[in-house]
């Protein structure tokens, strides 16, 4: 909703053909935990946790090269 983060979203999408993709429409925290529950999908989850900390986020730094921070709704 903020009119900055739109306009972003606007010039990545055009001027960049970046895909934008789930929007919104669903808890990606809910989907993940649906997803663990099958077995053909779980081999393939990355590992995910509810975001607590700053010292949280140092932990995974240090377990992984590169990682992926998510709004639940967004």
């Amino acid at each position: 909703k903020n009119p900055s983060y739109r306009k972003a979203k606007k010039k990545l999408q055009k001027d960049y053909l970046i895909p934008w993709y789930n929007p919104g429409f669903f808890n990606k925290h809910e989907i993940f935990e649906y997803l663990k529950q099958n077995k053909d999908a779980n081999p393939y989850l990355p590992e995910t946790e509810v975001f607590t900390s700053i010292d949280q986020l140092k932990a995974m730094l240090n377990r992984w090269k590169n990682i992926y921070l998510k709004p639940m709704n967004g």
